[in-house]
């Protein structure tokens, strides 16, 4: 019987609501909002840890990207679409979560994965024939799986062919680019700075930094759109600016050991893709400014640390975040997060009379992609 029912292909795709509230976009609701901030420990300079739980969004293990899927798959069901493909590295959590929530919705799921052939065990999205972590997750989701060796970009590469030959056959597929790093999918976390704003006044907490990962740039760009919304609406209201925390991106995934360059890389991608959610929304670019978008590069020059590669700092960071907070980092987005929160503290980079809040995106899965990842030989 259960078979059957597993087999059965009469379900029929739910169709997502037209959000009034921002413009009559379709969107499914698919997380639990709003997510938990919890209170951290206290750091060294007597400043208050926060961190905003955004690992607990619900579906699939959850994650920062659901936020983002919310509109994109919305789009995708607006469109008639019936097949979703999106690409990442191999440990991909955005991969694991469209894959989740393909199964959910009724959409047929491809999913392109890369591997960069690295030998150094310190990598840690490698191809596996016994799939584990988020891989693993994909597959028990029901998804398609293709591997190519190479760069993220050759698997976005390789998806944008799926999808035109799916389309050759009669299908409607949906391509969502790396990360649902696009306008659309960066409304999820323009709806989520206000989100985060109207939890800490709640609680009567100030907040001066918020630090995310930045790896493909959709989650900080639409942070800084929501900022900028924000500080619009309170200037008409009498909020100071002072009092909106700046939001600071620590940048896991360096285009360079150069950090300018590396720093200006990131600054175009995340400027670009605030632009087009501004357009998306709307609303003008010049309520965007310069100091909106803060980015620091602690994996870049002498201590250069590619995209899926660990480090000591954020070894460490795991640990802190094990044994200080109780919560799990994985070791490719938010462990470096951390370790850039923590280098920043050490280094007394920050406002002593206000609080920093770690935006904690998600990832659990990784840890796992890789025996003994921390206390191994």
């Amino acid at each position: 019987m259960l078979k059957t029912y597993l087999e059965d292909t009469s379900i029929e795709l739910e169709k997502p609501q037209l959000d009034t509230a921002i413009g009559g976009l379709a969107r499914f609701r698919l997380g639990s909002w709003p997510t938990v901030i919890d209170k951290g420990p206290v750091l060294p300079s007597g400043r208050r840890l926060w961190i905003k739980r955004d690992d607990l969004t619900g579906i699939g293990l959850g994650g920062n990207k659901l936020r983002k899927l919310e509109f994109l798959l919305g789009q995708a069901s607006l469109n008639g679409c019936d097949v979703i493909i999106t690409s990442g590295a191999a440990q991909s959590n955005h991969c694991r979560l469209v894959a989740a929530c393909g199964a959910m919705l009724g959409f047929e799921v491809h999913l392109v994965l890369a591997s960069n052939d690295s030998s150094d065990q310190k990598l840690h999205n490698p191809i596996s024939s016994k799939p584990s972590g988020n891989q693993l997750l994909m597959e028990l989701f029901g998804a398609t799986l293709h591997f190519v060796q190479g760069s993220v970009n050759n698997a976005q590469d390789e998806a944008s062919s799926i999808a035109k030959a799916l389309l050759e056959q009669g299908r409607k597929p949906y391509e969502i680019v790396p990360g649902g790093s696009n306008g659309l999918g960066a409304i999820g976390y323009a709806i989520a700075f206000s989100e985060i704003m109207n939890q800490m006044q709640s609680r009567s907490a100030r907040v001066g930094e918020i630090y995310v990962s930045l790896s493909t740039g959709g989650t900080l760009a639409g942070l800084c759109v929501g900022r900028a919304l924000f500080r619009q609406a309170g200037l008409r209201s009498g909020i100071s600016p002072k009092k909106i925390p700046k939001l600071v991106g620590v940048d896991v995934a360096p285009s360079s050991n150069d950090v300018t360059a590396a720093l200006q890389n990131a600054k175009d991608k995340v400027k670009q893709i605030s632009w087009e959610c501004l357009e998306v929304l709307k609303r003008e670019r010049s309520i965007l400014k310069e100091g909106d978008i803060n980015i620091i590069e602690p994996f870049s020059g002498d201590n250069y640390t590619p995209y899926g590669f660990t480090s000591p700092e954020s070894d460490d960071a795991m640990i802190f975040g094990a044994r200080r907070c109780g919560i799990i980092l994985d070791p490719t987005y938010t462990a470096k997060a951390m370790a850039g929160l923590l280098i920043c503290e050490m280094n007394g980079d920050f406002d002593k009379a206000s609080d920093p809040m770690f935006l904690h995106t998600g990832g659990h899965p990784a840890f796992f992609a890789q025996e003994n990842p921390l206390f191994g030989d």
